[in-house]
């Protein structure tokens, strides 16, 4: 039996695009991988600028997520995106060998500015148990991003993945959906079919 207040922590740090949030400032980059240009759902390779971090160097600030574009094509204004960041991670309250997770977040269009941002505060968990409540690891960082799509319910989709959906505390604070936790390595929430737009990687151009 997997205790309620290690999940909740262990997830929340275990969330992350290419390692530890807990104790690291991360910054990472997207491509679309569909081929060397990319461009098949609005994110061109090369021309499309783009950025996904965590941010600060204390123990609370490092539990924000940031994703962020700008240059995509085919979007209206006011589109959600929707990101599924997530990894494997070990902690007290988790199986010996770990288990994956996936959070869920918005990250939302605006024309007038021609970029997509999305923030979410990973300490913003129903029952007051958040990021930093215990210590893990996470390896294994993946983050994909999807096209908008109106009908895609995590929390339904968590439970039919065979998952524990941690709801936020206050789900007008930020762009954060929830966080789904597997007891498996390698579990990942199942994402919506609207289609990929990027997932996090480098564009190496020829010089």
């Amino acid at each position: 039996m997997i205790g309620r207040a290690a999940l909740v922590a262990t997830v929340i740090l275990g969330l992350t695009a290419s390692g530890s949030i807990a104790g690291d400032k991360i910054g990472s980059s997207f491509v679309d991988n569909t081929s060397l240009s990319g461009g098949s759902n609005g994110f061109t390779n090369a021309i499309s600028t783009n950025a996904v971090y965590s941010v600060g160097a204390s123990k609370s600030a490092a539990c924000k997520l940031k994703v962020q574009f700008k240059g995509l094509t085919g979007l209206s204004d006011g589109d959600l995106l929707i990101c599924l960041p997530g990894a494997d991670v070990k902690a007290t309250g988790l199986p010996a060998g770990g288990a994956g997770n996936s959070v869920a977040m918005t990250v939302k269009w605006t024309a007038l500015t021609g970029k997509a941002l999305g923030k979410a505060d990973l300490r913003n968990i129903a029952g007051g148990l958040g990021c930093g409540s215990v210590d893990s690891i996470s390896w294994n960082g993946e983050l994909d991003c999807y096209l908008p799509d109106g009908g895609y319910n995590a929390a339904t989709q968590c439970a039919s993945d065979g998952g524990l959906w941690l709801a936020p505390a206050d789900p007008t604070k930020d762009n954060l959906l929830g966080i789904c936790q597997g007891v498996v390595l390698g579990f990942r929430l199942t994402p919506p079919g609207s289609g990929l737009l990027a997932v996090q990687g480098s564009t190496n151009p020829l010089k």
